[in-house]
């Protein structure tokens, strides 16, 4: 559950920051944020039944990650307009 942490809250967080120091449109920072937090994708588990793996593993981490970016998303959604303006 570490990796899920890191995924929707520390990479987001991270990616802002960057985001911040680059000279861009307000609109296209926010926009391109989303997409930092979106949840994990599905083609993980996809893969894991391809190739043998803990497919079941990675199917769980796929829905709770999609819960979870719920309330992830908007809420960096909220900072990034709060800091950019």
């Amino acid at each position: 559950m570490r990796i899920l942490c890191v995924l929707l809250l520390v990479l987001p967080l991270l990616t802002l920051g960057i985001f911040m120091l680059v000279p861009l449109e307000h609109t296209l920072r926010c926009s391109m944020l989303i997409s930092a937090s979106a949840p994990v994708a599905m083609a993980a588990s996809l893969f894991g039944k391809t190739y043998g793996t803990d497919y079941l593993f990675s199917t769980r981490a796929t829905a709770v990650s999609t819960i979870f970016s719920a309330l992830t998303i908007p809420a960096m959604v909220a900072l990034c307009q709060l800091l950019g303006g």
